[in-house]
């Protein structure tokens, strides 16, 4: 509860925060099959800490990988462009 209660306050301040970390709160606060309603307490504190983690420091956290024992950190997405060609 404290860490709930840790992020409303953060949420609230006026602090600037990250939308990554914004995403993953409101990603685990929707997701009905996700450890806020299905889970341990455990792995929820664990994701919510990560989750102010990246609110705080922008770091983007893939909660599904974060949900996996032994898997390996996450990457950051690969964002191509190609240009539009010429018919």
């Amino acid at each position: 509860a404290s860490t709930l209660l840790g992020l409303a306050e953060l949420l609230r301040s006026a602090a600037p925060l990250y939308a990554s970390g914004v995403a993953l709160v409101h990603r685990l606060l929707t997701d009905g099959t996700g450890p806020a309603y299905a889970g341990d307490g455990a792995e929820l504190a664990h994701l919510l800490a990560e989750a102010r983690a990246a609110m705080r420091a922008g770091e983007a956290i893939d909660i599904a990988a974060a949900r996996r024992p032994g898997s390996s950190p996450p990457r950051a997405p690969q964002i191509g462009f190609d240009p539009p060609q010429e018919p």
